[in-house]
């Protein structure tokens, strides 16, 4: 029987958590002190998207060998050679058994799609499975408006030398420059402008927002949200030919 059903019971769940680390992510633009999106969530949808993979190969066994197998998982290799061993393990011969559907499975391996995403996926799955649930790296992307002045962002910097705003001496004195960035807090830039003169508004703008997954360079929501639209392709391909 087939597992499609079951298969998009998972898709739809996975966009449901996606809407909602969505919002995790607009809400942590303007609340600092919010330093990771739920972990649980991302769990969630790391293991859902997973679960994805292991449906298919069930339902891959079945249409090439004719019977469910049970201690079966989807293959997945850092390269063609160790591809192709994983599958002797319960796909023996497959590319000469099935090609379009040996096609389909290299199709998401590192070798022909030139992206360790499924890799990535296995491990983080992995990790928070069985360890721990992963941490993350909050980084993001700001602007800083100083009055009607001027605007910096993108780990951008602006040095003012006997300058004023609305009348105010930005800096101690006329001769003394003032360097500030999008880097700085906003307590520092204040420091900087307004030594003992009247106050120079600063307004603090948080325009992006990425968690990055713990020892990666992949923002945890975009690499869900990619993975869910390579491994939807990928189900999509399979099933046209498993169930013609």
């Amino acid at each position: 029987m087939s597992r499609i059903t079951d298969i998009n019971e998972l898709f739809a769940e996975i966009e449901e958590i996606i809407t909602s680390l969505s919002s995790s992510y607009e809400n942590a633009k303007s609340n600092s002190t919010t330093h990771q999106i739920p972990r649980a969530k991302v769990k969630g949808a790391l293991e859902h998207l997973r679960s994805i993979l292991e449906y298919c190969a069930q339902d891959v066994h079945m249409h090439v060998y004719g019977n469910n197998s049970g201690e079966l998982y989807f293959p997945y290799a850092k390269n063609e050679a160790l591809f192709n061993k994983h599958l002797t393990r319960s796909f023996k011969a497959l590319r000469v058994r099935d090609p379009k559907i040996y096609d389909f499975m290299a199709s998401v391996q590192p070798h022909v799609s030139g992206s360790n995403w499924l890799i990535d996926l296995c491990g983080y799955t992995n990790t928070n499975k069985h360890k721990y649930l992963t941490p993350q790296v909050k980084k993001t992307k700001n602007s800083v408006t100083v009055g009607n002045l001027i605007r910096v962002s993108g780990n951008s910097s602006a040095t003012f030398v006997n300058s004023t705003v609305n009348g105010a001496q930005i800096g101690k004195d006329s001769l003394t420059p003032v360097t500030i960035s999008d880097a700085m807090t906003n307590e520092e830039i204040v420091t900087q402008l307004n030594p003992g003169n009247p106050y120079i508004p600063v307004t603090r703008v948080t325009e992006e927002v990425k968690f990055f997954i713990e020892g990666s360079t992949n923002d945890a929501l975009s690499f869900i949200q990619d993975a869910k639209e390579r491994i939807s392709k990928f189900v999509s391909q399979l099933y046209s030919e498993i169930e013609k």
